[in-house]
């Protein structure tokens, strides 16, 4: 989410924090064999994990992970002895770790195994802060397959999730099912949330294919998957306010603030997502081609020529606890700045949606929207590469030849379009 709000007045002041330290993973790991599997037929028929999103108790900064995985691991080979574990990375915010294997509980152990030297690390020696970064710990243990045995494994644990701003991301690694054999199977993932966040909060939950949503969860089925790093599931979520709430807000900004139109047309840009689907809907594109429109209501057509505003009131972020006299103060003091595409060498901003409109047109070719929200951009674009676009009665360029080569294929790519 972009955010170029400037903030003339704070009220509330974040903790400090040594941002040069290793950050604790976010993503929840899965399960994998820790040495070498030449010569091991070990294959992960079938996979089902369920996460589950919430706050965390203790800190406002933290929220937590809950992970609950199935693992149906099948020996088609030889027998075979190895050991498994999950990582946990530089930083233990890995928290209650439980494994069983055919329903008798694992007695995991701890280890550091930074730069391939594996130590037995204690539980309070791995809690013990340490931003240096020269650590990689994992809960591990050994497991045995007799010939052609099916074995079930069963993980529980918590990830706690550190972050100091509203929007943050969790993550479960599928792509980890790779150094087995052959695909996975099966793998189902399903998403929920509780203790204060919903799916309403959710902005992007990814991949954007073998999901659905409902009111209470998103689930991901995958059939023979040989995982690779975009099977990954991703959700990134803001903690404070819904999507919707996030909307009004912009849209009541945009009135005033050209840079909150972009937003708007950013957040409309990726309001499928949400839904971990990579098709729009029609009430969906529609939304998205209003607000990329909205961009050049500003600019007034002279002839050939445009011209847009060069500057915009300042964007101020006040809080709500703000006494009426205070608000009052800044509002008054607040000034203007120059709009992005006025700045020097930043002319292409005017230009940023280009794509994501031609896209939405190509989506719905014979939209009357689209079309007519294409005609304006070819023509501002045009004009722009001709000289004879200003803002502020200065003349906006492009910064270099290879940008205005860009710019000239989108607008050939909108007239043939057009002709359609």
């Amino acid at each position: 989410m972009i955010r170029r709000t400037a903030c003339l007045f704070a009220l509330a002041v974040l903790p400090a924090w040594a941002d040069i330290g290793p950050k604790p993973r976010s993503d929840a790991p899965g399960l994998e064999a820790t040495g070498d599997m030449k010569g091991i037929d070990v294959e992960m028929a079938a996979e089902e994990v369920k996460l589950v999103l919430g706050r965390a108790e203790r800190d406002k900064w933290v929220d937590r992970l809950d992970v609950a995985a199935t693992f149906e691991m099948r020996n088609t080979g030889a027998a075979a002895a190895f050991e498994e574990g999950f990582p946990i990375g530089p930083v233990k915010n890995m928290k209650g770790f439980e494994a069983e294997i055919d329903g008798q509980k694992v007695e995991p152990k701890l280890v550091d195994r930074f730069q391939d030297r594996v130590r037995p690390v204690t539980e309070a020696q791995a809690d013990e802060y340490d931003e240096s970064g020269k650590h990689d710990y994992w809960y591990v243990w050994n497991a045995s397959y007799p010939a052609g045995a099916t074995r079930i494994h069963k993980v529980r644990y918590t990830l706690e999730l550190f972050g100091f701003s509203e929007y943050r991301s969790a993550s479960y690694t599928l792509s980890t099912g790779a150094r087995w054999k052959g695909p996975i199977g099966k793998a189902v993932v399903t998403f929920r949330c509780e203790g204060g966040l919903t799916l309403d909060h959710v902005r992007s939950a990814r991949p954007l294919s073998g999901g659905t949503r409902n009111a209470e969860a998103i689930a991901w089925t995958f059939e023979n998957l040989e995982p690779t790093g975009e099977d990954d599931v991703a959700i990134q979520y803001n903690t404070s306010t819904t999507w919707a709430d996030d909307l009004i807000r912009l849209r009541e900004e945009a009135k005033l603030h050209w840079s909150a139109r972009k937003e708007v047309a950013w957040t409309l840009g990726h309001a499928h997502e949400r839904f971990a689907r990579s098709a729009r809907t029609g009430e969906e594109r529609t939304a998205l081609v209003e607000a990329i429109g909205a961009m050049f209501d500003e600019g007034k057509e002279k002839g050939a020529a445009w011209e847009f505003p060069a500057e915009e009131r300042q964007r101020v972020q006040i809080g709500a606890d703000v006494p009426p006299e205070v608000r009052a103060e800044i509002e008054k003091n607040i000034g203007v700045e120059p709009r992005e595409y006025a700045r020097p060498g930043q002319a292409a901003q005017l230009f940023e949606f280009f794509d994501a409109l031609l896209e939405a047109a190509k989506e719905d070719p014979k939209s009357p929207a689209a079309r007519a929200a294409l005609v304006r951009w070819v023509a501002v674009a045009e004009a722009f590469l001709a000289g004879k676009v200003t803002a502020g009665g200065k003349a906006l360029s492009p910064a270099s030849e290879e940008a205005a080569a860009e710019l000239r294929n989108r607008v050939a790519e909108a007239r043939a379009l057009l002709k359609d």
